[in-house]
């Protein structure tokens, strides 16, 4: 039997996003919010508050993931998020990037976000699990 590999995406728009566990990006009653069950193909959620992030199943779930830029994130969720940020950037998601939890880029474009197997990429960047 031939295996296949679903390709799930979503596009954002253009700016400054941070990467990485929503328990680094979010405040706890907003983390149940994401853990609501949705449509299965579905990348998108939207808080409360009306911020609509991206939130990605973690290749492997918790442990470490690493980027084709550098970039590291721990995960203790089993969850990936990219969250759009707004200007002035909230001091938690500021003091997390100093710490290394999670990772701000900036995009020109709009770009995709996919997740095919345990690949994901942002724009160009690919996630992956980290390998010993």
């Amino acid at each position: 039997m031939k295996s296949t590999t679903r390709l799930l995406f979503t596009h954002i728009h253009a700016g400054t996003y941070a990467i990485g566990d929503p328990c680094y990006l979010l405040n706890h009653s907003e983390i149940d919010e994401i853990a609501e069950p949705v449509t299965p193909d579905s990348l998108t959620r939207r808080l409360a508050r009306g911020l609509e992030l991206v939130v990605l199943d973690s290749p492997g779930g918790d442990g470490w993931l690493v980027d084709d830029q550098g970039g590291a994130y721990p995960i203790d969720s089993g969850i990936l998020a990219v969250m759009p940020l707004s200007d002035p950037v909230p001091l938690q998601i500021v003091e997390a990037a100093a710490r290394g939890a999670v990772q701000l880029y900036h995009f020109e474009h709009e770009t995709l976000v996919t997740r095919t197997g345990n690949i994901l990429k942002v724009a160009g960047i690919t996630i992956t699990r980290e390998t010993a």
